[in-house]
């Protein structure tokens, strides 16, 4: 979960920067937020008793029709409708979101590094005080790891005498219908 702080500080870069409530609410699902959550941050995000008029969306003017000689019939061609204030606002925030993740997980981290060296303290001479149940544990599993190694080389051995005994048969079967 991303600090109720940030997503507050996001929401009203956002507003400021004229993106409307559902753009805003769609953000915040993505980031995993319930609707009453979201309607409570966009509250708090507008402030008390205060009403933000819906941004105005600029209008493209409509390109004029050019003349082109490869051209039989000129079409007029409208470009896309690009709010760039909006993608930034969108590319903002969620680069924002993305560094405060990021940061608790790097904090994450740290903390068990740290839970590792406290946990296992180095002696005077450097070594884990607890090599010598370390060392048990390899022993055993070098064991473990022998005797799995000797099975599989019995059932190697199976499986070639049970391959030779098919063939005999197999050759033997052939032997009598010729």
């Amino acid at each position: 979960m991303v600090d109720s702080s940030v997503v507050l500080g996001t929401v009203k870069n956002m507003i400021e920067s004229g993106l409307n409530d559902d753009i805003i609410k769609e953000t915040l699902k993505d980031i995993g937020l319930s609707d009453p959550e979201i309607q409570d941050v966009l509250r708090q995000a507008h402030g008390p008793n205060v009403e933000q008029p819906a941004p105005k969306r600029p209008q493209t003017p409509k390109k004029p029709i050019e003349e082109n000689p490869t051209e039989p019939n000129p079409v007029e061609r409208p470009g896309p409708i690009v709010f760039p204030e909006h993608d930034n606002a969108l590319d903002n925030a969620s680069v924002h979101n993305a560094i405060s993740e990021l940061g608790s997980k790097v904090d994450d981290l740290k903390e068990r590094v740290d839970s590792i060296n406290t946990s296992a303290p180095l002696g005077n001479s450097g070594n884990f005080e607890g090599a010598a149940g370390l060392q048990s544990r390899i022993d055993t599993i070098s064991t473990d790891i022998k005797e799995l190694k000797a099975g599989t080389n019995a059932l190697v051995d199976l499986m070639k005498k049970i391959l030779e005994t098919d063939r005999d048969v197999l050759l033997r079967l052939e032997g009598k219908k010729k």
